[in-house]
């Protein structure tokens, strides 16, 4: 039977007798099975964080999928709680509360089930863990308004999921909608800095003349007997009574001996006088100015899965580099290579003649290219196939374990060799990037000969 699991530190306490806890570095190795969902303390907030951090981070659903749930007592602030699935007071904490909540829960463990019988057991791909864990919820993603964040939005259920708190998960959220896996609805404009995108401004009046902002506002006082019209300060005595320059009679009751229509602006730097003053903008980040006409308004959306997106969570996003890789190079797929593999390795031990080399590439950032490209991303694809059919020959076997890590077999070829064919490989990718577009990709590689004890789940799974 499904239960709570609070997942804690050594030294945290147990929130119950009732409730079954684990160490966080118990998470990999627990029957995932038996959990509804996680339970995390936010006493220690840093702890609960970092705990949530931890999990969302992880590559395999069973773990990052995973509902949690924050138990809190006293004042804890709303978007660390809004990270959570779901929250329960300690005072809440009784058998009944917890198996509402883990019927409530139960839709998103039945999706997860559902993907593990699909075979999908790890998620290098940021991009399809995003689209994943939004439709395993089934709800809209909302955002909040946070002074904590320099974009004065964050999507918090997605926050523990990206290792900077940029805009990378607004751009993410955006290149699904362009894919149309996600759907939007309108939440919020709000105008940010056209240089650093925060959207934290200061907005001011400043002298049209010089611009400074050193300026003092006065009434212009009407007097409704001799018509004069002037600023307060020259009404003024030494008593503080209003007495008219003009006319010099005494000002009594405003509506009855005066107005005052206006004010009048002076600058205390230019001492220019004016009556309308020039609204700019200075961010708080960048600390440039700016006009209010020049800011950049957006759009702030909540984000719902589309019928589309619901297909691609479960059977995957198709993945453009393998696609053409596949066409221009032949890939293999998992099977076939490692049958390749035992052949090569057997081959090997017999004749004693050669040496073959197992070659494991993982290029990282590649979720960058289709965030910032959208569809052109596929004229870069097809450059970095390009790259590959220059560097290895037809006889070397090829095999994508997923867009991102590729086994390469290659025959009668030395572990020196193989490094000086990954050589060749990084500089040409990072030429062709250099060239084209300012992202870097982060290209590492791993080179083990063949030998009959060569294990080739072992070594991508180390990757991995």
């Amino acid at each position: 039977m499904k239960m709570p699991i609070q997942l804690k530190l050594s030294t945290d306490k147990a929130l119950s007798s009732e409730i079954k806890s684990i160490n966080a570095d118990e998470l990999e190795s627990f029957d995932h099975y038996s959990a509804c969902f996680w339970l995390i303390n936010v006493e220690d907030k840093a702890n609960a964080i970092s705990l949530l951090t931890q999990i969302r981070r992880s590559s395999e659903p069973r773990i990052y999928l995973k509902p949690v749930v924050f138990a809190y007592g006293g004042n804890i602030e709303a978007g660390i709680l809004d990270s959570a699935d779901a929250n329960i007071a300690y005072s809440s904490i009784n058998i009944a509360q917890l198996e509402t909540l883990a019927s409530e829960l139960e839709s998103c463990n039945q999706w997860i089930e559902h993907l593990l019988l699909k075979g999908v057991t790890t998620d290098s791909n940021l991009t399809v863990k995003v689209l994943r864990f939004i439709t395993s919820r089934n709800l809209p993603l909302m955002p909040i308004m946070t002074s904590r964040h320099n974009n004065g939005f964050i999507y918090p259920k997605l926050q523990p999921m990206f290792t900077k708190q940029d805009t990378t998960a607004v751009e993410l959220l955006s290149y699904l909608n362009k894919q149309q896996l996600l759907t939007t609805k309108l939440e919020n404009k709000a105008h940010f800095c056209n240089h650093c995108d925060s959207a934290f401004l200061n907005f001011k009046e400043a002298c049209p003349d010089c611009g400074s902002d050193n300026l003092d506002v006065n009434d212009l006082i009407h007097h409704f007997v001799c018509a004069n019209v002037s600023e307060i300060d020259d009404y003024r005595r030494d008593d503080d009574d209003l007495v008219c320059p003009k006319c010099d009679k005494k000002l009594k009751h405003i509506g009855v001996d005066y107005d005052k229509p206006s004010v009048v602006v002076r600058c205390n730097e230019c001492l220019h006088r004016f009556q309308d003053a020039h609204v700019i903008t200075q961010c708080y980040n960048c600390e440039r100015t700016s006009e209010p006409k020049n800011l950049a308004l957006k759009k702030i959306y909540s984000y719902t899965v589309s019928a589309l997106g619901q297909n691609a969570a479960l059977y995957g996003l198709e993945s453009i580099l393998t696609n053409i890789l596949d066409k221009e190079l032949m890939l293999h797929s998992i099977s076939e290579f490692s049958k390749f593999l035992k052949v090569e390795s057997a081959r090997i031990a017999r004749y004693e003649r050669s040496e073959s080399i197992l070659v494991i590439i993982s290029i990282s950032n590649l979720d960058k290219i289709y965030i910032k490209l959208g569809n052109k991303s596929v004229e870069i694809f097809t450059e970095l196939c390009r790259v590959f059919k220059a560097i290895f020959r037809d006889s070397d076997v090829i095999c994508a374990r997923n867009e991102s890590i590729f086994t390469v077999l290659m025959t009668d070829t030395s572990v020196l060799g193989g490094e000086t064919a990954m050589k060749r490989l990084v500089e040409a990718i990072e030429t062709l990037l250099t060239q084209n577009i300012d992202i870097e990709l982060k290209t590492t590689h791993q080179i083990h000969s063949v030998t009959p004890e060569i294990e080739l789940e072992e070594l991508v799974s180390s990757v991995l």
